[in-house]
């Protein structure tokens, strides 16, 4: 099995495609995950700072998503690569989201099962 991946390129899709991750890239995935997390962190620390001041999460969110497009962009160079440019103009806005979780579905299943519909639950 491979880790897929639509994008536009020049007006078509394609799918990028890399075999699928090892253990050592499964334990590089968490240490990412962990980073996110960081970055989650100092927005929950900017709101205890001033509770009268609002804080937007929108910087914070932007830094989560470019981090998390970084690290999709790494995973597939050496098999398929493309830019950072190219991932963010050949996927529509709306299925970012659907994308994203995808790949990190295919990486590391286990934290993604609650997601399965009740019938392919594993026992």
């Amino acid at each position: 099995m491979a880790i897929e991946l639509r994008l536009k390129r020049d007006g078509k899709h394609v799918t990028l495609k890399r075999p699928n991750t090892n253990v050592l890239e499964l334990e590089e995935f968490e240490d990412f995950q962990d980073s996110l997390g960081d970055i989650q962190q100092e927005y929950f620390e900017e709101l205890k700072k001033d509770k009268t001041k609002a804080v937007s999460f929108f910087p914070y969110r932007k830094r989560i998503r470019n981090k998390q497009i970084e690290y999709i962009k790494e995973i597939f160079e050496d098999h398929d690569a493309f830019t950072v440019e190219e991932f963010k103009t050949g996927i529509d806005s709306e299925k970012l989201d659907d994308v994203i979780v995808g790949i990190f579905k295919q990486i590391s299943p286990a934290d993604y099962k609650e997601d399965m519909p009740e019938g392919k639950k594993k026992a």
